[in-house]
Parts: C-alpha cells; sequence; structure tokens
C-alpha cells in the first residue's frame, strides 16, 4: 500500500487483525486509522464486525490489542475492592509488583447489572498510565457508582502470588471482605 492508498473493507479489516498481531502492545484507534487512511470511526465500526466474528480484540484505555492465545494456564480469580480514587495507584502497584495481570474492573450497577470494563494492567508504567488518565481527564472510577466497591478480574502464574497479593490489600485497607 503506498501512502494516501485507501485500504477498504475485508483487505483492511485483515490488516488490522494483522497490525494487531504483530504488535504486543496496545495500538490506538487512530493509529490504526493512519495506517489504513481512514477515519477513526470506520475503525472502531471495523473493530465491532471483527468483534462480532468472534476475533479477541480488547479495547483499553491505551488502544486495541488482541488477546493472545494462552500459551500456559494462567491462574484467574476475582478479587474484591473497596477503596477510594486516594488508594487507585496503591492497589494496582501491589498488584502489578507481584506478578498479576489486572484484567479488568466491574462494578455491580443497580439499573444496569454487571458493568465491566477492560484494563489490562500488566505493569506500573501501565498502572501510572490509567491513573493519570483518570486524573487529566477528570472522569470518574467505575466504583464510584457503588461507593468504592469492585471486583477485579486478575491473573497471575501462581495461585501463592494471588495469595500473596490478598494479603498484601487485606493489610492496606483495600480488600473487601466479610464482616
Amino acid at each position: 500500500m503506498t501512502k494516501g492508498d485507501k485500504l477498504v473493507g475485508d483487505q483492511r479489516r485483515a490488516a488490522i487483525l494483522d497490525w494487531l498481531t504483530e504488535q504486543a502492545a496496545p495500538i490506538t484507534g487512530s493509529e490504526l486509522a493512519r495506517r489504513s487512511n481512514v477515519s477513526r470511526q470506520i475503525i472502531v465500526q471495523d473493530i465491532s464486525i471483527l468483534k462480532a466474528k468472534n476475533h479477541e480484540i480488547f479495547a483499553t484505555s491505551q488502544g486495541y490489542m488482541l488477546l493472545p492465545k494462552p500459551k500456559t494456564s494462567k491462574i484467574t480469580q476475582l478479587l474484591a475492592c473497596k477503596h477510594d480514587l486516594t488508594q487507585t495507584k496503591n492497589e494496582l502497584y501491589i498488584m502489578v509488583d507481584n506478578g498479576l495481570v489486572v484484567r479488568d474492573v466491574i462494578v455491580e450497577h443497580s439499573l444496569y447489572g454487571e458493568l465491566t470494563a477492560s484494563l489490562m494492567i500488566k505493569t506500573r508504567a501501565d498502572a501510572d498510565l490509567f491513573y493519570n488518565q483518570i486524573s487529566q481527564s477528570g472522569a470518574q472510577l467505575l466504583s464510584t457508582l457503588t461507593e468504592g466497591v469492585h471486583l477485579h478480574t486478575v491473573e497471575a502464574d501462581q495461585l501463592s502470588q494471588i495469595q500473596k497479593v490478598s494479603e498484601l490489600l487485606r493489610n492496606e485497607g483495600i480488600l473487601l471482605e466479610e464482616s
């Protein structure tokens, strides 16, 4: 493709899948639009079409990424947490510093039911980016809808990592437990 050529339909969606496969880090919709020489809105529609065709595309605050096929069996677990914005960075640091991937955040809304937002936070840099985006945009955490109560789906290589994180979160008063 030469500069200025516009990729169309199936050709563009195949290219998007190739680009997402080649790059481990998320790619923004704006970057995909630039590469395809189309608008970002066209990319949003393409991503929806690809998801409807069962392609495991994950939309994060950093961009789109293709969920990798599991190489090994990872352990996933839900952690129930409660805190305000001031403890967000600490919560995420505890998780990623101990080898966990924070896949998402889930809240139970009284009208809409379960609301889930993709995170895919793996490192302190990812946590900093997320926190800075929240701070700079003036957006609210989903957990503000539930007085700070939320779940995180976390992923680890070993159960002991999740157990250690649970203990550390408990010590910080973040882990939500039965009273």
